[in-house]
């Protein structure tokens, strides 16, 4: 974490409150009392103390300052808004030190370093001169011992400044100094105008013929009058003019921080495509000669498959069971039970017991499955294993769906399906999410979906052809979707699994200020502002409107994929599952830790002993868990050649020979070793 970044969380934790912090090129702190945004510059050269101290500053506006007290000023008496920020600040930081003692330090040390500066413009300037206001704003800024000169009448109005409790008494207070100063300054006017009759009197006994010189007294031929529904500019604070443009000076103008939201506006159709419309689309190519061969087919893998679904059934309704044991609970209910009666002189609990057993929480899964080119050789496998794990959910009755993502499906609407956002990320070209199957299946329209995927329709049909890996899409999707899934099907325990091969394309950021599309900006890059190409140090962060976490989010694929799987985890609390289809050899297995393991957690040296460890238990066990991959609660690697299969002692039989029986025993244990590696550990997340 760095500096700016635990100060943005020290300003959260100050505040009692999730407030928006905004790091913006702009001249000052500030804090939106209507929106709960604090926003604060970037700045340089200033020291961490004064950084501490702008932020505790602004930090006691959000706690103290409310919208309804404090308004006033910046509507019906704007006059008095220098006037009352002056003393609101003495008001809030005074709350802010008896809140946190240990801001003290902070404050005396920020504004004594400010004054070093002279970041009140005040350096070689005679303090007596300043308008009364100023002297107040200096007296508990800088301090006493600074040396700012009171009358009896003005320390008067110092003493009411540290008793003001209220909005309202600072507002009164502030409307006070500033007639106060206004009528001296009056007075002032008068004294000073009528010096300057007694010089215009003066003026026959010139004899000269030089005009020039009575320039000085021919503006006074008029009488001074006030338009009293101006504000007057002499009276307005000069401390807090010069403080602000000396933090503008400070300004770190060669950075500049986007904000961004997961989120993005459809202008056309859902990117859902509907399980019924795909089927639709599917069995309008069958003739019914060919429907009974797909039967036949699904019925013949249903059998194979039945042993692997039900073990899947078997484990989860076990550890459901043991989870629902734990949270047993033993009550009395207050009547004697008599069989225990001979123990009253060894124990006290005689009373009749109940065991209430809380109800488990219900389930939800949503599985996104890889629908692009780089998975064709793996696709059939997949798909398998993908159905398995549809029958597993379709058994338990679980609310489920199954979504490929690809951006290779044609709909017939409009194939931007997402407006130009500013604060956005993408336009989502031509994503679609292919409903393939769902809980809300009947049991016809679940073995017809079986039916059709087994018929390996991404060779055959070019609407369903496998193209570019929109994996980082699909996530943004989710990012909402998943809160609506959760909502409509009253799900406590959410899951999401994301079955691949291989990384996502890049997501964007849109903006109206540029030509459209641009990247996630990071780190030194060069952008355009008022027509001229200047570099900046760059910082995109995405913003969790729901949770208000933020995330440093890049052009970089992999992190990205991080980013949005964090954020779901963050707002949605949900389990999250891979499964990665590779092949054995050391290359592909080095190209998966290179993209999802940061380099700051595996050296290149560590990541190649890594990868021949992972290698070896590929090939012996066709299948790898590991727990250590970020924002990924587990991720399982499988051979891409692997299916997940669950010999039956039923293979056996009584014409074997006992040579074929021990093969065939052998097979059926060594099958169920590897296979349930995986299952094992799918179950033990998701149950």
């Amino acid at each position: 974490m760095n500096t700016t970044q635990s100060q943005d969380i020290l300003a959260k934790l100050l505040a009692t409150e999730n407030v928006t912090v905004i790091r913006s090129n702009v001249s000052t702190a500030s804090f939106d009392i209507k929106n709960r945004v604090l926003t604060l510059p970037k700045w340089k050269k200033l020291t961490p103390e004064i950084e501490e101290m702008l932020i505790l500053h602004e930090v006691g506006h959000a706690l103290y300052t409310t919208e309804d007290g404090y308004g006033i000023v910046y509507t019906e008496k704007r006059h008095l808004r220098g006037y009352s920020n002056i003393i609101e600040d003495v008001r809030i930081e005074k709350k802010m030190k008896e809140r946190y003692p240990g801001s003290r330090k902070s404050f005396n040390s920020g504004y004594t370093q400010l004054n070093e500066r002279d970041f009140f413009g005040v350096k070689d300037r005679d303090l007596s001169d300043l308008l009364l206001i100023d002297r107040i704003n200096l007296y508990y800024k800088v301090g006493y011992n600074a040396g700012i000169p009171f009358t009896a009448e003005e320390y008067a109005f110092v003493q009411k400044a540290d008793k003001c409790i209220t909005e309202q008494d600072v507002i009164d207070l502030a409307e006070e100094i500033y007639n106060y100063s206004k009528g001296k300054k009056l007075v002032e006017d008068e004294d000073e105008q009528e010096e300057k009759k007694k010089r215009r009197v003066k003026r026959n006994d010139y004899d000269t013929d030089d005009e020039d010189m009575y320039d000085d007294y021919d503006m006074f031929d008029e009488d001074f009058e006030e338009d009293e529904s101006e504000e007057d500019p002499q009276l307005d604070p000069e401390t807090i003019d010069n403080f602000d443009k000396s933090l503008d000076k400070h300004q770190d103008r060669d950075s500049r921080t986007y904000y961004v939201e997961p989120k993005f506006e459809l202008t056309s159709d859902d990117p859902i495509v509907s399980y019924k419309r795909i089927l639709d689309q599917l069995y309008a190519h069958y003739e019914e000669g060919y429907i009974t061969i797909l039967k036949q087919r699904a019925s013949t893998f249903k059998v194979e498959s039945n042993n692997i679904v039900n073990y899947l059934v078997k484990e989860f309704e076990m550890r459901k069971s043991a989870t629902a044991y734990k949270r047993s609970k033993i009550s009395k209910l207050g009547q004697l039970d008599t069989r225990k009666l001979f123990a009253y002189k060894l124990k006290d609990d005689l009373f009749k017991q109940i065991t209430t057993v809380q109800e488990g929480k219900k389930h939800g899964m949503i599985f996104l499955l890889d629908w692009s080119g780089s998975m064709m050789n793996c696709m059939e496998e997949t798909v398998q294993q993908v159905i398995n794990l549809a029958m597993f959910c379709q058994k338990i009755k679980i609310p489920y769906q199954v979504l490929a993502f690809s951006d290779g499906y044609s709909r017939d609407a409009v194939r931007d399906t997402a407006s130009i956002n500013e604060n956005g990320i993408d336009r989502m070209d031509a994503f679609s999410l292919l409903e393939l199957f769902s809980d809300k299946m009947n049991t016809r329209e679940f073995n017809r979906m079986l039916e059709a995927l087994l018929d390996r329709p991404w060779h055959k049909r070019s609407t369903f052809g496998l193209n570019g890996t929109p994996l980082n899409h699909a996530l943004l999707y989710m990012c909402d979707y998943i809160g609506k899934f959760i909502h409509l099907n009253n799900v406590e325990k959410m899951n999401l699994i994301v079955l691949t091969d291989g990384e996502s394309n890049t997501l964007h950021r849109y903006d109206f200020n540029s030509t459209g599309q641009t990247g996630l900006k990071s780190g030194p890059t060069y952008i355009t502002e008022n027509n001229a190409t200047v570099k900046v140090n760059a910082t995109t962060i995405l913003r969790d409107p729901i949770t208000r976490k933020e995330y440093i989010i890049t052009d970089d694929t992999v992190e990205q994929t991080v980013v949005f799987i964090k954020l779901m985890k963050d707002r949605y609390q949900l389990r999250t599952t891979g499964f990665f289809v590779t092949a054995s050899n050391h290359r592909h297995i080095d190209r998966f830790l290179r993209y999802n393991m940061p380099e700051e957690n595996l050296s290149t040296s560590h990541r190649y002993q890594r990868s021949i460890e992972i290698q070896s238990k590929l090939r012996k066990d066709k299948a790898v868990v590991l727990k250590d991959i970020p924002a990924r609660d587990e991720m399982y690697l499988i051979l891409s050649t692997n299916k997940i299969v669950d010999e039956d002692i039923d293979d056996v039989n009584q014409n074997m020979s006992a040579s074929q029986i021990s093969k065939q025993l052998t097979k059926m244990f060594t099958s169920r070793r590897t296979s349930r590696v995986v299952l094992n550990s799918f179950i033990g997340v998701v149950a």
